[in-house]
């Protein structure tokens, strides 16, 4: 879907040559009130600026109705090495050695439009990592096929690292292997079209 012009949160920055995932948030992101590790998040990669000016994140809101609410963790994360530092590139990244990655707004059965978001999972000590899919459906066409799609025939669609062709369509229950070379993870885009078999994804990953 898309996000209204009011009772959404926008994220803007001062800082030209950064990297923000999503300029506005609304819907259901989490129904959970304790943030934790499979708490959904995302990466801003503010870049440098030659100016003197102090580099800022702005998060606003233009809040109409009564039922908003929201909790926010917000943490500055050192580019020295540290543990939760992502790669350059991820709006999402994910340091464990198995979790669940859910597509934003899945909640309320619907992804944002426009997406382009690079999902990272931090290379472990294994020769392999395994995603089950549970479930997917991306695009109002492929999805309603009740299959999975490839290729040319997706618009909206995930990618995972290393391979060539992208997966859309439907499914409730699809396991994919893949050998670990670097930094892991997929791509997922949309088109600017929305439509109510556009559900989302939900995966849990492990390192084999």
């Amino acid at each position: 879907g898309t996000c209204p012009q009011t009772d959404s949160l926008r994220i803007s920055t001062n800082v030209k040559n950064s990297q923000i995932p999503f300029s506005s948030l609304c819907g259901t992101i989490n129904t959970d009130k304790v943030i934790d590790k499979e708490t959904p998040h995302l990466y801003l990669h503010i870049g440098t600026d030659p100016t003197n000016q102090t580099r800022t994140v702005t998060l606003s809101a233009d809040i109409r109705s009564m039922k908003n609410i929201w909790n926010i963790k917000v943490s500055q994360i050192e580019c020295n090495g540290a543990p939760l530092q992502a790669p350059t590139g991820c709006a999402q990244y994910y340091n464990k050695d198995r979790g669940i990655i859910s597509s934003l707004n899945i909640g309320d059965s619907q992804y944002q439009v426009n997406s382009d978001m690079t999902v990272c999972i931090k290379p472990q000590s294994s020769c392999a990592i395994q995603y089950h899919i549970t479930p997917l459906s991306l695009g109002q066409k492929t999805a309603s096929s009740q299959k999975i799609n490839y290729g040319l025939m997706c618009s909206d669609y995930i990618a995972f690292a290393g391979e060539r062709t992208g997966i859309c369509g439907y499914t409730s229950s699809t396991q994919v292997t893949l050998p670990v070379v670097g930094v892991q993870g997929f791509t997922f885009r949309s088109d600017a079209v929305s439509g109510p078999n556009e559900v989302g994804y939900e995966i849990y990953y492990i390192s084999l």
